[in-house]
């Protein structure tokens, strides 16, 4: 099967994409508009319009025990951006795709035979799940929110990686199996994280992301109860994962328990290779929580999906859990081992309109054009360039640092606890045995540990 690597030729992957022939780009001052145009002052806002049919909304019917919530939704009619904060936007989804390119050229789908010949230390191998069309979403959630707020996703991550502080050369070490990655090359694509900016993956096993998304949101409820400030959960799923049993439990335990978490479909109309109309009763997914409200928003448009994102994070401070779905095309297949375009279940047709009339990137270009801050697409050219060679730049980095990941004596690391536990008057690494046995637990190490702290190393405890 032809990798996209191979395709690269294609003008879908930009010639200065594949690595081997990198070019150099020589960029000027970020920002700076190649056909000048009448400079706005530092501060001065632009009004972006908010357009009410890029939204549907959904509001249970049933006055449930909960109350009737007020769900007081938008009236708005702008969001207002400066200058270097809507080029800042333009730039992020320049860079979220670029990088998207550059993995594309580093993948290799080879089967054990070549494998045994080539041994290619910077290849990609095992899956790539490519954010091709979709920048729109990250990059709302990027400007939108918080790094205090939690996010977790499922195996489409490398954007996610980027926004919540990850940069470019540790995210793509990470996939290309380097001691540099950001989990030192044993994630690898679909296993990103960023704890300390409150992201939590990467999940590989479809819908496993949605109850461990709910877990955050009720850590951030009962963790924040007394601060001043209070955030959220973000568990974003697509399409494919909506019909797992534990979307529901979730959803039941998020409303009961009043959890501020943002349930996020990103609904890419095709899970893996079967289109939603075919896999689901009904594709109103924002719908699916019956008792929970939801928003259906346009997921091509970076300014609509940041006025979405603000509704319901306010929303979910204060009620509870909301649903949003975003409506959103992916424009390569559901992985790098699929055909280029998932040309094999949908036509060649449907893709080339939806990357002409949707493109997220060229939707935001006639808003900026519209609000007065460009005359055209050339001036954006620096913003371009400057996108494109970070990538560059640090995708070589990445390559140049490469040291191969796992050594034999570390493999047990991060797999095994090396410290013990008390919780609820047990200690983690007590055995059945030892219950049986009446064996007593040494405890004379233990200095009244609270629940679930840590404890003391192994060669303390003697069962």
């Amino acid at each position: 099967m032809k990798s996209l690597s191979r395709l690269a030729k294609k003008s879908f992957f930009p010639q200065s994409f594949r690595i081997q022939n990198k070019r150099n780009f020589v960029s000027s001052a970020f920002l700076k508009a190649e056909n000048k145009v009448d400079q706005p002052k530092k501060n001065e806002l632009f009004s972006f319009p908010i357009r009410k049919k890029s939204f549907s909304f959904y509001k249970p019917s049933i006055k449930y025990k909960y109350g009737d919530e007020p769900f007081d939704l938008t009236n708005a009619e702008y969001l207002q951006l400066t200058r270097q904060q809507a080029f800042d936007i333009y730039y992020t989804m320049h860079m979220l795709r670029n990088f998207e390119f550059a993995a594309a050229s580093l993948f290799e789908d080879l089967n054990e035979e070549e494998i045994k010949d080539k041994r290619d230390k910077f290849k990609i191998r095992g899956f790539l799940h490519l954010y091709i069309g979709q920048e729109a979403i990250a990059t709302a959630l990027k400007f939108a929110t918080s790094l205090e707020d939690a996010l977790i996703t499922a195996y489409r991550d490398h954007p996610f990686s980027l926004i919540r502080g990850n940069s470019i050369e540790e995210t793509m070490a990470e996939l290309i199996g380097s001691q540099h990655g950001s989990q030192e090359g044993r994630g690898g694509s679909m296993h990103l994280y960023n704890p300390e900016n409150n992201f939590y993956g990467g999940w590989g096993i479809v819908g496993s992301e949605i109850p461990l998304g709910t877990g955050l949101a009720f850590a951030k409820k009962h963790l924040e109860q007394n601060r001043p400030e209070h955030h959220v959960a973000f568990c974003l799923y697509g399409d494919g994962a909506a019909n797992q049993g534990q979307v529901y439990e979730s959803f039941n335990m998020a409303k009961m328990w009043k959890l501020p978490v943002i349930y996020l479909c990103e609904n890419n109309q095709y899970g893996m290779k079967t289109s939603a109309k075919r896999a689901s009763s009904t594709t109103e997914f924002y719908k699916r929580g019956d008792y929970i409200p939801g928003i259906k928003v346009d997921g091509m448009d970076v300014i609509s999906l940041m006025e979405a994102v603000r509704i319901s994070r306010e929303y979910a401070k204060q009620y509870g859990p909301i649903i949003i779905e975003a409506k959103t095309f992916r424009f390569v297949g559901h992985s790098a081992t699929d055909s280029a375009f998932g040309s094999s279940y949908r036509s060649m047709n449907e893709v080339e309109e939806k990357k002409e009339k949707k493109d997220p990137i060229k939707l935001f270009e006639r808003r900026l054009k519209q609000v007065g801050l460009i005359r055209g697409i050339n001036d954006l050219k620096d913003v371009r360039e400057k996108a494109k060679s970070d990538v560059l730049e640090e995708v070589e980095l990445a390559m140049k640092n490469y040291v191969k990941s796992s050594p034999k004596e570390q493999l047990a690391r991060h797999v095994y606890l090396d410290d013990y536990y008390k919780v609820r008057g047990r200690i983690s690494g007590e055995t059945l045995e030892a219950d049986k046995e009446k064996k007593p637990i040494d405890e004379s190490n233990m200095n009244n540990i609270d629940q679930g702290q840590k404890g003391y190393s192994s060669s303390s405890v003697h069962l």
